[in-house]
């Protein structure tokens, strides 16, 4: 195991120093013995486990990484055509090949859109949360920690010095303040205990360093799933005709945020430092007709979307988060 990443993982139950053994790690304190699979630690928590929510949500969560993993090849696979190859496949297959390219889009300007919020890395110890296969990291340099409750997602990871470890973020298996900066990029939406995440989120990070969150803003209620804590499979899916006619996988969103102070709440030690909003559409409330008129603007640059709050909401927000200033004493 790579010396930097033992130095950071402990115990996610106790916190306590983990012994590399070959083919596991084990907790010099409780003694619980964790394994590694293709070269990642699965640092599951015991306790967690132990709750029959998560039980169900990770094997709900299991399923949908290989849904996400096949459309995340068709986009690789795009990206990497030649001219000619992507020239011919927008002609003999433009429905598919339009999809591609509008998805493809989307992806580059949401990663350049974090890249500079984020702003210079390459001095920084970095963890992403739900970094799922690791394509933000891929963008940002330092060193790079990808952190996801899927070992099948970081199976698939690319990049050289970069760390992955599987494992609940309700727990971390990491050593408190060790991190210069921290990364939840469309996360907390989906999660089951979103406070407990950014308690933990807000341990491993330095005093001196950011907490940068991303998530959808202003989501459509009928978009949320419903929680039945009494069942053993915690999600009710219920996707609608649209998203099954466009392939698209479930997505599990749990939560809303509807404004910055829902999303500050979860952080009661930290303060919103800056905020970005962009993907900005429709507002849900407008006569049809009216949407209807505004569809070809669906294309126009979010700067010219947010001069129009009255017909135009922002979609996702970023917010960097610092640690709270305390007063000083007189």
């Amino acid at each position: 195991m790579d010396a930097f990443l033992h130095n950071l993982i402990c115990c996610p139950d106790c916190n306590s120093d983990l012994l590399y053994r070959g083919t596991i790690l084990e907790c010099t304190d409780c003694g619980i013995v964790f394994p590694l699979e293709d070269g990642i630690p699965l640092l599951f928590s015991r306790k967690v486990l132990q709750d029959h929510l998560y039980q169900g949500y990770q094997d709900q969560y299991n399923k949908i990484a290989e849904d996400l993993h096949e459309v995340y090849l068709k986009e690789t696979r795009y990206i990497e055509m030649g001219y000619l190859e992507k020239l011919s496949y927008h002609i003999f297959q433009w429905p598919s090949a339009l999809r591609q390219w509008k998805s493809v889009g989307k992806i580059h300007k949401r990663m350049e859109t974090m890249r500079r919020f984020i702003g210079p890395t390459s001095d920084l110890t970095i963890l992403d949360v739900g970094a799922g296969e690791a394509r933000l990291l891929s963008f940002l340099g330092g060193k790079k920690v990808a952190f996801d409750i899927s070992p099948y997602h970081l199976k698939y990871t690319k990049g050289d010095g970069l760390a992955r470890v599987a494992g609940f973020a309700e727990r971390l298996p990491f050593k408190d303040k060790v991190f210069d900066l921290v990364i939840s990029a469309a996360v907390l939406e989906h999660v089951l205990r979103a406070e407990d995440i950014a308690g933990e989120m807000t341990r491993v990070t330095k005093s001196s360093g950011r907490i940068i969150v991303e998530t959808p803003f202003n989501e459509a209620p009928e978009r949320l799933h419903q929680l039945r804590e009494d069942y053993k499979t915690p999600i009710v899916e219920k996707p609608s005709a649209q998203r099954k006619e466009r392939r698209r996988p479930p997505t599990l969103h749990l939560r809303n945020f509807e404004n910055i102070e829902d999303l500050e709440a979860l952080f009661p030690n930290l303060q919103a430092n800056r905020i970005n909003f962009y993907a900005y559409k429709r507002k849900r409330s407008l006569p049809r007709w009216l949407k209807m008129l505004l569809r070809p603007m669906r294309w126009m640059p979010d700067s010219f979307k947010q001069s129009l709050p009255t017909l135009f909401i922002p979609t996702m927000v970023q917010v960097e988060l610092i640690l709270k200033k305390q007063p000083k004493k007189s």
